[in-house]
């Protein structure tokens, strides 16, 4: 399978917070075994887990100096099945992405809108987490 799903956006725009959701959707919908790698902070997450028999590796950080360059090759040399990891628009993260290409194929660039209006931004963030997991559920087989 060996694919990246990306969520892109602006800084600030809920990647991060979009992606977090994706994990607890997925930890919910799925028992979590053998983790071969966590990392959480009070803002962002690294995880790798199993789902329907799928490794699947999801980096929520995305931003310029993030530790997005070690995690995608951190989940290509574990042998993850699909990778989902947030990017800026343009720049070092799509570059990062982009440099991985060749082992995994992007399947998805889903872009994040900075929403102005905070009553707009939960409700925004929910609805691309859900069209995420949707997409992971149906590449897993699950």
């Amino acid at each position: 399978m060996d694919r990246i799903l990306v969520l892109c956006g602006s800084a600030n725009s809920g990647k991060t917070t979009t992606l977090k959701q994706v994990i607890r959707m997925l930890e919910i919908s799925f028992s979590i075994c053998d983790i071969e790698h966590r990392i959480e902070s009070e803002y962002d997450e690294r995880v790798i887990f199993d789902v329907n028999g799928k490794k699947v590796g999801i980096e929520t950080q995305g931003d310029p100096s993030s530790r997005l360059r070690e995690s995608i090759p951190l989940f290509v040399n574990l042998n993850c099945d699909l990778i989902v990891c947030a990017t800026r628009t343009r720049g070092q993260t799509v570059k990062t992405v982009i440099e991985h290409a060749s082992s995994h194929d992007i399947i998805s660039w889903r872009s994040q809108s900075c929403l102005s209006r905070t009553e707009q931004r939960e409700p925004s963030n929910n609805s691309i987490a859900q069209l995420i997991v949707k997409e992971v559920l149906g590449l897993c087989g699950a």
